[in-house]
């Protein structure tokens, strides 16, 4: 990678709130990963079919009766009434339990109805066209379990391009139900999914391109990221670790910010002065928590500022900052496979398959890594690598956006 004409410090911090401006009002709400997708829990019972339909409430104020003045759970109601259509023996099952409002997480919208078929045997043909009118990309995880499966189920994916499955109980639907390949197929989607749309993750992995002086060293960052989340998605999604969540969302957002802003931070010694005096900044900014004001616990920003103030003191040139970006790289990596972790949270992992499901999402992960990865890395080295001569600096642009995009997600997710 060649060397790039440089921005000013000043030219950088100036360009930082321009860039927050424009994020604030063109964003709005920015949620956690900025990805459209829901989940479903049928259980077939006799003629009952029960539904479970969680979405989060993002997503649902797409909706227009939202902006007719229709609550959240309303015009969800109205919408899986109209979207989503059982059939059996080629008649509409009918809804016999109508859409109501049950618990859900934070952020999440959850309602819970009943079908009534036509017979405890047919198969039963499934038709769900929730949101895919509204987000292309949108992508339903739905389980299914008879009432012969009480630690089972099938795994299927609904994307804009396949809306219809047929629900049976015949041996060899039984055997499609709990197929391992069925199972891992469907996992390996949603991880790709999951990052191919999770603008956080992808803009951290832009983050270790332009910190890397070299392809093999980009390789190499990439790999520690991966070992760092590989680990964490792991012990959360086996039920062994729980961190805070808003803590590792802030954090996965803070992250963007320190590996864009440290190679221009670096290259002219500031880290050692700013990481003194972020702490009292860190300290006025965590005020809000005392009162309850506050997402982030307590600990969460005591942690924070005496890492900030560690890593300062100790990256004084940038030899120093490529010296220590692997370990910073894998550290990071462990709060994204938190991340990861959450939307494997919201699924579940089937009983009896939870390694192979947990294997395939981390797959998905990997290999939608690899389809932003080498695009970018063919991007660098073969146009932006061949256009020295316009003398633009280019990775200190692209350092002050991420920064600016990263401090954003940091206040929007640690107050709001």
């Amino acid at each position: 990678m060649m060397a790039r004409p440089a921005l000013s410090f000043w030219q950088y911090c100036a360009a930082l709130p321009v860039i927050m401006a424009i994020l604030i009002v063109g964003t709005g709400n920015a949620a956690a990963h900025n990805k459209s997708l829901s989940f479903s829990q049928w259980h077939w019972s006799g003629q009952a079919v029960k539904l479970v339909f969680t979405v989060p409430q993002r997503d649902v104020t797409l909706l227009p009766m939202v902006g007719r003045g229709a609550s959240l759970s309303d015009a969800l109601a109205v919408h899986l009434n109209r979207a989503i259509e059982l059939s059996q023996l080629d008649s509409k099952c009918r809804l016999t339990a109508q859409y109501r409002r049950v618990a859900a997480r934070e952020g999440y919208l959850r309602l819970e109805a009943q079908f009534t078929c036509y017979s405890a045997e047919a198969p039963i043909k499934v038709t769900q066209n929730a949101f895919f009118n509204l987000a292309t990309s949108h992508v339903h995880f739905a389980r299914f379990r008879l009432d012969d499966e009480k630690t089972g189920g099938a795994e299927v994916l609904f994307t804009t391009g396949q809306r219809v499955y047929e629900l049976t109980r015949s041996a060899e639907g039984a055997r499609a139900r709990g197929y391992t390949g069925n199972v891992l197929a469907s996992y390996v989607w949603l991880g790709m999914g999951h990052i191919l749309v999770g603008i956080d993750h992808l803009a951290f992995l832009l983050c270790l391109l332009i910190l890397a002086r070299s392809t093999r060293q980009a390789v190499f960052l990439v790999t520690g990221f991966t070992a760092g989340h590989s680990l964490t998605l792991m012990l959360a999604a086996l039920g062994l670790a729980n961190p805070d969540a808003v803590f590792v969302e802030s954090m996965i957002g803070l992250s963007i910010a320190i590996m864009a802003a440290e190679p221009v931070l670096a290259r002219r010694g500031l880290l050692p002065a700013l990481g003194l005096l972020a702490v009292p900044l860190l300290f006025f900014i965590a005020l809000p928590t005392i009162i309850g004001a506050g997402r982030i616990p307590p600990g969460g920003w005591a942690g924070l500022m005496l890492f900030i103030m560690c890593y300062g003191l100790i990256v004084k040139t940038p030899q120093d900052s490529l010296r220590l970006a692997p370990v910073l790289t894998f550290a990071f990596g462990l709060f994204h496979g938190f991340g990861f972790a959450g939307q494997l949270s919201d699924i579940g992992l089937p009983v009896g398959q939870k390694l192979v499901a947990l294997f395939g999402f981390n797959l998905g992960v990997e290999l939608g890594q690899l389809l932003v990865l080498v695009p970018a890395l063919l991007f660098g080295r073969y146009v932006i690598a061949e256009l020295p001569r316009l003398k633009i600096a280019w990775s200190d642009i692209g350092a002050a956006l991420l920064t600016g995009f990263g401090m954003f997600l940091f206040a929007q997710r640690a107050f709001f």
